[in-house]
């Protein structure tokens, strides 16, 4: 949590952030963030964060800046597609592609309240049933101004 998030007037969660990347685990992040919303009765907030920074995975030597831009934001916007065409037609979700120069500049654009909370998924690096910050969650946590859920990368067998 960032700090003086313990002096917030937030009564109760207001919204959840689920920040989906594309790599394995996602789906469990999404699970775990419906799961939680269902419980607290708050909509979800879908996010891809998209940052041209040099080491986006979707850049190609030969490319333009906005040929970066504009595969990045194909990509996430996929992404957030696929996630939401999972989840039941009435759920309270809305879907936001969020970019800039980084990750931090990403993350600034978006509108954050208090009660708010996002969540992400532990790196691909963690052990099973353990948690370990990877460098997006890390940039993320630097600049956000909502406290942080990081959820295993593998469910728990008796998880409800």
């Amino acid at each position: 949590a960032p700090r003086g998030a313990r002096h917030s007037s937030a009564k109760k969660i207001r919204e959840v952030t689920c920040a989906l990347g594309t790599r394995t685990g996602a789906d469990v992040l999404l699970r775990t963030a419906v799961r939680t919303c269902e419980r607290m009765q708050t909509p979800l907030r879908l996010v891809s964060l998209v940052a041209l920074d040099p080491q986006n995975d979707l850049r190609d030597h030969r490319d333009t800046p906005d040929d970066i831009r504009d595969r990045a934001v194909a990509h996430a916007q996929s992404t957030l597609e696929a996630a939401k065409s999972a989840l039941p037609e009435d759920f309270p979700v809305s879907v936001t592609i969020a970019d800039g120069s980084s990750v931090e500049s990403a993350v600034r654009t978006l509108d954050w309240q208090d009660g708010d909370l996002v969540m992400v998924g532990s790196s691909r690096l963690a052990q099973p049933h353990r948690l370990f910050l990877g460098s997006t969650a890390a940039k993320m946590l630097r600049v956000l101004p909502v406290p942080m859920v990081v959820v295993p990368k593998q469910e728990f067998e008796n998880s409800e």
